[in-house]
């Protein structure tokens, strides 16, 4: 179409959109022209004329997305696609910086960097919001995950004036660690910030590391100093030390080179944790040496070298610091980039000549001066080799070479060197640089394509781009802004644009030789705009052989003193430890503030190198460009132009901000405070009070304030201390019978501290070998060592140790809890017997750690299924899978049905089955199935089934199902019990206890059950249909489905799939015949079961569980004869056993280590099966070695793989445990095992997530 009207477009994230109309031949602004704006439909969503710049301002409906824009101008019309893609590239400019979130940033913050379950986390929430507020009173929803997905907490606060919000919420010591996921929901928009739970302790030194160097290299050397000191400020003299070195890779490590590759993709490169240096620090708490490296081989580039100091208490305690630092294996790194790339499907165009770009860069980050041969090679990549790992990429280049489909040697000068590579099929490509000097390998891996197209050709390249600076980096409001551009005669559109929207737009005349742009810098423009110049020619200047039109942006770096808050906090330089702190917090200037106060501990700061929240970095850091541009100048016929989209345009960069049984001790106490928000008048101040607890060591003192647009921080670090202080250490849990020494630390901080005696003290389940006071002198400040021998008896429970010292006048406690534990498992041992018309007798002991021990007696007139120890199994089951979680409570409901139960263990049940119900919605998906774990993202069809089986049951036992967990099942079951397809055994089981449960549920589904009965189906799988048939009033069809069927299962066992066994089905069948009235078949089935049950062979969880159901709905149905009379003797003690149940259960009293006499009669000289139950935690050394289908192999190694005995392991050492197990039982696919391991009480566990290690 020919027309003289040229157009710019721009739109920001306000839906605003401005538009300009020029005279393609004169370059002159158009006056009156009608801009109309349609969207994708083409329907009309704004318009209107412009002025005498030739701008019009369209306010887009918040719905509407503008597709394309029209001009018309005295009978001429052009036409302006604004698709998103389309727009002027902008990945050659530098407009990198933080995102916003439709015109909104969230401050998220939190006290610290880590915490321990059973922590109170603060989380603090500042709004700001540029474009479209939401109102006072709106609702703020804070919700928190844990690690498995779980949902723990929810709060809705309503916004204030301020936008300043504190939530806090407490974790539970049971909770599990890992991270956390707080999510803030605001309007439509949502902030996030991930939470470290974590079992930790606080450091108790304050550990630093000095190296002389800022980096390391892989043929130097390094002066390193490590400074250890107590955190209350004290030296910390004569204690041992050691830094290790992990080095991990670095994928961007050269600034300003980000779009190249300087790493070597295809090299597998394993680095082993290395000790770098032990020691022992001096009177100063320091250690100073030299540290020589190696040179590394298959190094892939440049490397972080984590750098772990670990400074050991005289009791074994350590406190751990980590420094992060560059690592260079090379002198000179090669990185190599391809910028004809296609943007939208980021692959390469086949059959033309592209520059491969390289640059050798020194350690320094510069271009290397010294003149180097480089070696290029190509290959095309075999598709296995692509997505298959096992091969070391290294490897496959070497054994390779010589099938490179092209390689040639380029002359790098001056740090910079290019070569063409051309494509001729499309496929994965291999290419690799490597220096012939040096030795530096960069390998890239990237893809052709036929349907791809070069997206910056030789001859065109950037010609269309005007390259300009400011005068200055940063501006202050109200200074002024220049920028000179080189151009010829000509005008140019400038537009101040920022990460939301266009602030300011205006033209500017060009003198012939160059353009200059002068303004303002204003408060809105902070922290930063982006001066977007289009420079547009007449159209016969073209011959100048530039294009029509050249642009350029560059960004403007603006700083508002009025934005910045200076908290000031006055408080002592030093606090005395159990005494109430005053502090003063105001604001420098004295303006008005809103500001949360917290006081944490720097041993607990320093685990994580927690940084004091700065929200005036966060909302005034560079912000990224949010406005696009599109023009249709480069469609002008006859004049040179550029198809700017051709350019890449992904933009900048990112914004670079930084970012066993549960024990009931508290290792220790966090100090921890936190308070507000408080909010401050201008020219005020206010004073806070805060009570320090029994603490020694370092705080930090934390002001986080906000006021509008206005944001700062402060903070204050003081030392904890008293005259006389003691700090004790514990291990991290105790076992029984076992000794222990533990170690105080004594300081004297003052010269009248002389003579000190230290007294321990504890509770009945420790005793103090030796002396419980022992006495330290002092003959000047300092700090002596001194430990106590105790240890723990047979009792389990939570031990606690009071340590005092005393001196004169001063006088300092310090408590620690500590768990004790068994630290075998629980074991059960059975004796058997029947009692008829001759009473039964028999002898035992009762083995183990007294205090551990329990006696049950169980009496049954049918066969034995060892009653106690199933229900226990279940009960104690460790690993909460939903399965197993389901199977724990499922027979509970049918409990009463076997044994008499008194209140107080109905209490019990009824609580244990509502836990069950509450913990359920865990595991539901969105789609109302059930994952096997909770946090997983796959439906379990079999878990989904189960345990909406037990949500049935338990509704009509008159248990409440929460929420709509019921209605979101019954809907997952209906669309999969009409849309399933026959995909073999287990599927044909799904799909016939997916109908049957429908069936109980009184929504049976018999289209779909006739269809399942017309399959082929297995006997298992006809047996479940059978019951679905019966359920749903069709008892005929399911006697008739049953009348040849036979009860008898082939022996099978899986942990998969069904999660099934031979017992299990047979349970399910005994549950139809019941279901059908077929007693006689029933009670041949039950037998079976009996048999298996009683018989103390291993039944899985849902065999267990099944067997227990389906029996008690068969004693429900079919009394069995006779009751239970018994009498009883245990060691001279007489007893009763009367029951018209078929089980009687009662607990025995006992003698612990010595002869147990027990006699029964029964009174109708019926006959009744007898079991003693024996269970009780063995000594340490007296259990047995066991193994059942699983072999088990432990390894115990040094960090650098050399076995290390373990009997013998000094105070210090850093080892790992390796479990390797392996599958004996014949079954193919083992799934879903499951490993526990109790440790010795004095192996502190290294928690890998909080340390750089490649443990």
């Amino acid at each position: 179409m020919a027309s003289n009207i040229g157009l710019i477009a721009k739109k920001g994230k306000d839906n605003i959109v401005y538009a300009f109309a020029t005279d393609i031949n004169s370059a002159e602004c158009i006056k009156g022209a009608e801009i109309t704006l349609y969207n994708y439909q083409q329907q009309i969503i704004g318009s209107a004329s412009t002025d005498i710049d030739g701008k019009a301002v369209i306010e887009v409906p918040k719905n509407e997305t503008p597709y394309f824009m029209v001009a018309n101008y005295q009978n001429n019309k052009s036409y302006l696609k604004m698709e998103e893609y389309g727009s002027l590239s902008t990945s050659e400019f530098d407009v990198s910086g933080a995102y916003m979130q439709d015109g909104t940033k969230a401050f998220i913050y939190t006290e610290r960097g880590v915490w321990r379950p059973g922590d109170s986390i603060y989380v603090g929430f500042i709004i700001n919001e540029l474009i479209d507020p939401v109102p006072v009173g709106h609702p703020i929803v804070f919700e928190v995950t844990n690690p498995r997905n779980q949902e723990v907490y929810r709060e809705v606060q309503k916004k204030n004036e301020k936008g300043f919000h504190v939530f806090k919420f407490k974790t539970e010591p049971s909770d599990p660690t890992g991270y956390y996921y707080a999510k803030f929901t605001v309007g439509g928009k949502v902030f996030s910030k991930s939470l470290m739970v974590e079992t930790i302790r606080p450091n108790r030194l304050n550990v630093d590391l000095e190296l002389d160097k800022d980096y390391l290299a892989g043929d130097g050397s390094v002066n390193a100093l490590v400074t250890a000191r107590w955190l209350h400020g004290a030296a910390a003299a004569d204690l041992d030390a050691d830094v290790t070195m992990t080095l991990n890779r670095t994928y961007s490590p050269f600034e300003n080179y980000e779009d190249y590759n300087f790493y070597n993709q295809v090299s597998s490169f394993d680095f082993n944790t290395i000790t770098l240096f032990t020691g022992n620090t001096d009177v100063n708490g320091e250690i100073k040496t030299n540290v020589v490296f190696d040179k590394l081989s298959k190094a892939p580039g440049v490397l972080t070298a984590t750098l772990t100091t670990k400074v050991y208490e005289k009791g074994g305690n350590f406190s751990i610091g980590e420094k992060n630092v560059d690592y260079y294996p090379y002198k000179t790194f090669i990185g190599i980039a391809m910028k004809e790339r296609d943007e939208y499907s980021y692959s390469y165009p086949l059959d033309e000549d592209l520059t491969l770009e390289i640059v050798a860069l020194d350690r320094d980050q510069k271009l290397s001066g010294e003149n180097r041969e480089l070696e290029v090679s190509l290959y095309m990549m075999e598709y296995s080799w692509w997505y298959d790992y096992q091969y070391d990429g290294a490897d496959y280049i070497s054994a390779n070479y010589n099938n490179a489909i092209e390689r040639t040697t380029v002359e790098c000068k001056n740090g910079k060197a290019s070569t063409e590579l051309n494509f001729d099929e499309s496929g994965d490509y291999l290419i690799v640089v490597k220096d012939l000097k040096d030795g530096h390998t960069s390998a890239m891996k990237i893809y052709a394509s036929k349907y791809a197209y070069n997206s910056s050709s030789s001859e065109n390249k950037a010609v269309d781009l005007l390259e300009f600076s400011t005068d200055k980096e940063n501006y202050n409001v109200g200074e002024t802004v220049e920028i000179k551009i080189p151009t010829g005669k000509g005008s140019a559109l400038v537009s101040i644009e920022s990460a939301t929207t266009v602030l300011e737009t205006f033209w500017q005349e060009t003198d012939g030789n160059k353009l200059k742009i002068s303004f303002e810098a204003t408060p809105e423009m902070a922290p930063n705009v982006y001066v977007n110049v289009s420079f547009i020619q007449e159209h016969a200047s073209t011959y100048n052989d530039r294009p029509i039109r050249m642009y350029g942006i560059v960004p403007v770096l603006v700083e508002d003193p009025n934005s910045h808050l200076n908290p000031v906090i006055s408080m002592p330089d030093e606090l005395l430890a159990e005494s109430k702190v005053r502090i003063n917090v105001r604001e420098e200037s004295g303006k008005a503030m809103t500001y949360t106060l917290a006081m944490v501990d720097e041993g607990l700061l320093n685990l994580t190198g927690f940084q004091t929240p700065d929200p005036w970095t966060f909302f005034y850091s560079k912000q990224h460009l949010g406005v696009r541009t599109w023009d249709l100048y480069k469609w002008v016929i006859g004049a040179f132009s550029v198809d700017a989209g051709k350019m890449i345009s992904i933009g900048g960069g990112g914004e670079g901000m930084s970012p066993e049984e549960l024990a009931q001790a508290i290792r220790f106490k966090p100090m921890v405070r936190f308070i507000g928000p408080f909010s401050l008048p201008a020219g005020g101040s206010n004073m806070h009070e805060i009570q320090l607890p029994q603490y020694i060591g370092s705080v930090r003192t934390m002001v986080i304030a906000a006021e509008g647009d206005a944001f700062g921080s402060a903070e204050k670090t003081t030392p904890v201390k008293k005259p006389l202080m003691i700090l004790g250490s514990g291990p991290r849990v105790l076992g029984t019978k076992e000794n222990f020494n533990l170690p105080v630390t004594v300081f004297a901080m003052e010269n009248d501290v002389k003579n000190v005696s230290i007294t321990v003290k504890t509770n009945s389940l420790l005793s103090i070998n030796g002396q419980a006071t022992k006495t330290v002198n002092f003959a000047k400040e300092g700090e002596k060592y001194i430990d106590f021998d105790l240890s723990t008896g047979s009792k389990t429970g939570i031990a606690t140790i009071e340590i005092t010292a005393k001196s004169g006048s001063h006088v300092s406690t310090y408590n620690i809890e500590l768990d004790v534990r068994y630290a075998n498992i629980m074991a059960t041992d059975v004796i058997d017997g029947i009692c008829s018309d001759e009473p039964y007798s028999v002898d035992f002991e009762v083995n183990g750690i007294e205090g551990s021990n329990s006696v049950y007696l169980e009496l049954y007139n049918i066969p034995p299924m060892n009653l106690e120890a199933k229900l226990d199994f279940l009960v104690s089951y460790p690993h909460g899978c939903l399965e197993q979680t389901i199977s724990a409570a499922f027979p509970q409901l049918y409990l009463d049905e076997m044994v008499e139960l008194d209140n107080s263990q109905k209490a019990d049940i009824q609580t244990n089955i509502n836990t069950c119900l509450n913990k359920i919605s865990r595991y539901q998906m969105s789609n109302g199935g059930f994952a096997y774990w909770t946090g997983g993202n796959n439906v379990s069809e079999w878990a989904t089934n189960y345990c909406g089986h037990f949500i049935i049951e338990a509704e009509k036992a008159g248990y409440a199902i929460p929420g709509n967990i019921k209605a979101n099942w019954l809907k997952y079951q209906k669309e999969k019990a009409s849309k399933w397809t026959d995909d073999g055994t287990n599927s044909q089981l799904t799909q016939a206890y997916r109908l049957y449960t429908l069936a109980i549920a009184g929504q049976a589904d018999r289209s779909a059950m006739n269809r399942l009965k017309e399959t082929d189906l297995t006997r298992t799988a006809t047996w479940r249909l059978a019951s679905a048939y019966a359920l749903s009033g069709k008892e005929s069809i399911a006697k008739q489905m049953i009348a040849n069927l036979s009860t008898e299962v082939p022996l099978y066992f899986e942990l998969a799939g069904t999660f099934g066994s031979s017992t299990r089905d047979k349970a399910m069948i005994l549950e139809t015949l019941v279901e059908l009235g077929e007693k006689e078949k029933a009670f041949m089935v039950l037998k079976d079961i009996y048999e298996v049950m009683g018989s103390g062979r291993y039944t899985s969880t849902q065999t267990t569980a099944y067997a227990l159901l389906a029996t008690s709905k068969f004693v429900k149905k079919y009394s069995t004869s006779g009751n239970i009379d018994c009498s009883y003797n245990i060691n001279g003690k007489a007893g009763s056993a009367k029951t018209s149940k078929p089980v009687f259960k009662t607990e025995l009293d006992f003698k612990q280590g010595d002869i147990n006499i027990f006699d029964l009669k029964s009174a109708n000289e019926a006959m009744i099966f007898v079991r003693i139950i024996k269970k009780g935690i063995h000594e340490i050394g007296s259990e047995t070695a066991a193994s059942a289908n699983i072999n088990m192999n432990v390894k115990y190694t040094y960090l650098n793989g050399e076995p290390i005995d373990i009997s013998n392991i000094g105070q210090g050492t850093d080892f790992v445990a390796t479990v390797t197990l392996q599958n004996t039982s014949g079954i193919n696919n083992m799934q879903n095992v499951a490993l526990s391991q109790i440790f010795p009480s004095g192996w502190e566990i290294i928690n890998s997530r909080m340390y750089t290690t490649d443990l």
